[in-house]
């Protein structure tokens, strides 16, 4: 593939990987060269934008997700494929306002590891994690958010499952320092 400038100048490197879509094969990156993509079209991101990236990857055109979704760019899907990568965090980032209990005041590292769930659907779904969370109960949603079927599945993808525990071990954090314990 031969190498694209975009308009910062930021050269891009070998494909990390490629997916499957419906114009056939469609290269990707994952880490900090997806974030460095994304910029080079979008602009600077925040540290919570570049954890999404980092972890969702950049794919550049359309592709069968592992749940034969069409999905593009930074995994976004349906309306969000139109859009920028920006418009769809911030929705999501609405979403995880809205599913979370004085979310404004949480700090950055939690609230980006919350919104990267968002992003793949399990602070979503969570309802039990997200109850127990929104009660003041934080440490014991961290250990419901582990009791998840994906992550619980040996089949699972050891990055799917880094994802997941990321999110506990951020739940974990921050209940130590409610709790005094880092002080």
């Amino acid at each position: 593939m031969p190498e694209k400038k975009f308009k910062n100048e930021f050269k891009i490197p070998p494909p990390h990987f490629y997916r499957i879509g419906p114009n056939g094969r469609v290269p990707g990156w994952y880490g900090d060269t997806a974030v460095k993509i994304v910029e080079s079209k979008e602009g600077k991101l925040t540290p919570a934008e570049k954890r999404v990236v980092q972890e969702e990857g950049y794919v550049a055109g359309p592709y069968w997700d592992t749940k034969k979704i069409v999905t593009s760019g930074v995994g976004q899907t349906g309306k969000w494929m139109k859009k920028t990568f920006k418009e769809s965090f911030k929705h999501h980032e609405d979403i995880t306002r809205g599913l979370t209990k004085d979310y404004d005041t949480l700090p950055d590292y939690l609230k980006s590891e919350l919104i990267q769930s968002v992003y793949r659907g399990d602070w979503t779904k969570s309802k039990n994690t997200r109850g127990l969370f929104n009660q003041g109960n934080i440490r014991m949603s961290a250990e419901e958010f582990l009791d998840h079927e994906e992550y619980l599945d040996p089949r699972t993808p050891q990055h799917i499952k880094n994802r997941i525990r990321s999110v506990s071990d951020a739940l974990l954090r921050y209940a130590d320092e409610i709790d005094g314990v880092n002080d």
